[in-house]
C-alpha cells in the first residue's frame, strides 16, 4: 500500500495588519458607483506582470466606466511586488509617485479622486450619459 503524502505546510499562513492595495482600490471603485447611482462606475483590473528584472508585480489598473457610453478611462495604475504590498508605485498624469505605507496611499488616492482633472472627467461622463 502506498504511503500517504505528508502535509508539510504550516497550520497558519499569517495575517496582514494593514489593508492590501487591491481591496482598498476595489472598495473605492464600489463607492463611486454608489455616489453616481451607477451612471459612472469604477473598475479595478488586477494582473501579475514580470518586469525586466524578473520581479513579479501586482498591477492594479483603476478605470472609470460610463456603461451607457460603453466607455472606459484609465485613471491611474498602482504597482507593487507580489510579496511586499508596500511601497507601491502610482502611475498618474499629475499625482504619480511612490507611497511607502497604507496611510500615504490613502492620502494620495484622496488627492487623485478630488483633483480637478478627475472631477472634470466624472462630470463630463455623467453629463454625456444623461444626455
Amino acid at each position: 500500500m502506498a504511503e500517504q503524502a505528508k502535509d508539510l505546510w504550516p497550520d497558519d499562513f499569517g495575517t496582514m495588519d494593514t489593508p492590501s492595495p487591491g481591496p482598498l482600490l476595489r472598495e473605492q471603485a464600489a463607492q463611486l458607483g454608489r455616489r453616481t447611482n451607477n451612471v459612472v462606475e469604477a473598475e479595478v483590473e488586477t494582473k501579475v506582470e514580470t518586469d525586466f528584472l524578473r520581479t513579479d508585480r501586482l498591477v492594479h489598473r483603476f478605470y472609470l466606466k460610463a456603461p451607457l457610453l460603453h466607455y472606459h478611462y484609465l485613471l491611474f495604475t498602482v504597482k507593487h511586488e507580489v510579496a511586499e504590498e508596500y511601497p507601491v508605485d502610482i502611475v498618474h498624469d499629475d499625482l504619480g509617485g511612490s507611497c511607502d505605507s497604507h496611510n500615504t496611499l490613502v492620502e494620495r488616492l484622496k488627492e487623485i479622486f478630488s483633483s480637478a482633472s478627475t472631477k472634470k472627467i466624472i462630470a463630463t461622463l455623467v453629463r454625456e450619459s444623461r444626455a
